[in-house]
């Protein structure tokens, strides 16, 4: 979501520099990136995750 359109949001999930990737899994924050993301770790990182569940 672009935290620009919803101002509320950047302040509800601590988002206040882009860009800032969160994963949520069972309504927990599992997993967050902000400012510069590498991608390829980044999913690397929910590989992981994915295969740790």
């Amino acid at each position: 979501m672009d935290a620009a359109n919803v101002p509320e949001i950047a302040g509800y999930l601590m988002a206040f520099t882009v860009p800032v990737l969160v994963l949520y899994l069972d309504g927990k924050e599992i997993l967050r990136k902000a400012r510069m993301v590498h991608l390829e770790r980044f999913h690397e990182q929910i590989d992981k995750i994915y295969h740790a569940i």
